[in-house]
C-alpha cells in the first residue's frame, strides 16, 4: 500500500481507510525519507545513550516490563529525550495520518514509545478499549525487518470484539502452540525497511518473532476523541496507568515546546490532569 501526494501532503485513500477500519492496521512504504530515518535515528541513539551514560545497547540494559511486550529497553515518553524526536511526532506526514484515522481532535497518549528489543515478544494485544472506540500505534522500525528477522506479525481482523475473544481463547488454551507460537493459521508477517510505517489498532492482536538482539523502533500511541461516558472513563484509566508506570504519557520538553497542532492533540490529557 502507498499513500497518495496531494497539494504537497499525504492523505489516505478511501481504500486505505477501509483496509484499517476491517482489518485493523495499514503498511505505509516510504512515509518517511532515507534522509529523514537517519536523523530521526541519531535521535534515537542519542536519547537512549544519554539513558545508558554513553553505552552502546546491551542485553544487560533489558527488562521485562508487565504484559507480552518481550525483554527490551523501553522508555516513554521518548520524544521528550531528543529534538530530532519531536521532529518525528510534529512530521506533517505523521499528523496528517493520525487526522485522517482519528481526527484533528486526535489525543496524543504517549509522546513516543522507544525501545531496544532483546527478544521475542509473544502474541498479545496492547488494550481491551471499549466498542465503538479507537486508539492506535503507528509504529515506525529504524533497522531492516523480514519474516524471520523480528518484523511484526498480526491476525487481520482481530481487533474486532468477537473474532478477539475466540482468538484469546484459543492461544491462551494452547491451540496452535500457545501465544508463543510464530506459526499460527492466521499470522500475517510485515516485513519493513527504515521509512515504512506500520499502524495497527491497539485492540490487535500482534507479535514478533526471531529478530536479532537489539533491533530498534519508536511507537507513538494516539486515541480518538471519546464520543461516550464510558470511553472517557476508559481514556483517564488509560492515561493513569501509563503515568503510574513511567512517570509522565508528554514530559516538560513535549509540552513546553508544542506548536498550535501538538498542543491541540495533548489539550485533552492535559486538561485531564495528565503531564
Amino acid at each position: 500500500m502507498t499513500l497518495t501526494e496531494a497539494t504537497g501532503l499525504r492523505y489516505l485513500t478511501p481504500e486505505q481507510k477501509a483496509h484499517f477500519d476491517t482489518l485493523g492496521y495499514m503498511v505505509l512504504r516510504g512515509l518517511f525519507t532515507p534522509p529523514e530515518m537517519e536523523y530521526f535515528a541519531a535521535g534515537y541513539e542519542a536519547a537512549f545513550h544519554g539513558l545508558r551514560g554513553g553505552e552502546d545497547f546491551s542485553p544487560k540494559w533489558a527488562k521485562q516490563k508487565p504484559g507480552a511486550s518481550g525483554v527490551r529497553q523501553q522508555y516513554i515518553p521518548f520524544c521528550n529525550l531528543d529534538d530530532r524526536l519531536l521532529e518525528f511526532l510534529d512530521h506533517p506526514n505523521m499528523m496528517d495520518l493520525v487526522e485522517d484515522i482519528l481526527g484533528e481532535d486526535a489525543i496524543l497518549t504517549t509522546a513516543g514509545e522507544g525501545f531496544a528489543a532483546a527478544t521475542d515478544s509473544i502474541w498479545h494485544t496492547d488494550s481491551r478499549a471499549p466498542e465503538g472506540f479507537i486508539s492506535l500505534k503507528v509504529a515506525a522500525y529504524f533497522d531492516e525487518v523480514d519474516v524471520d528477522t523480528g518484523c511484526l506479525n498480526i491476525i487481520p481482523g482481530g481487533h474486532h470484539h468477537d473474532y478477539s475473544a475466540e482468538i484469546r481463547k484459543a492461544l491462551e488454551s494452547g491451540k496452535w502452540g500457545g501465544v508463543k507460537n510464530p506459526d499460527i493459521p492466521m499470522r500475517r508477517p510485515l516485513p519493513s525497511k527504515p521509512g515504512d510505517v506500520i499502524v495497527f489498532n491497539h485492540k490487535m492482536w500482534h507479535s514478533s518473532f526471531g529478530g536479532r538482539v537489539g533491533r530498534r523502533a519508536i511507537m507513538m500511541n494516539w486515541a480518538q476523541q471519546p464520543t461516550e461516558r464510558w470511553h472517557n472513563t476508559w481514556l483517564v484509566g488509560h492515561l493513569a496507568q501509563i503515568t503510574t508506570g513511567w512517570g509522565a504519557i508528554y514530559g516538560e520538553r513535549v509540552i513546553e515546546t508544542a506548536g498550535e497542532r501538538r498542543m491541540k492533540k495533548m489539550k485533552t490529557a492535559l486538561e485531564l490532569g495528565f503531564k
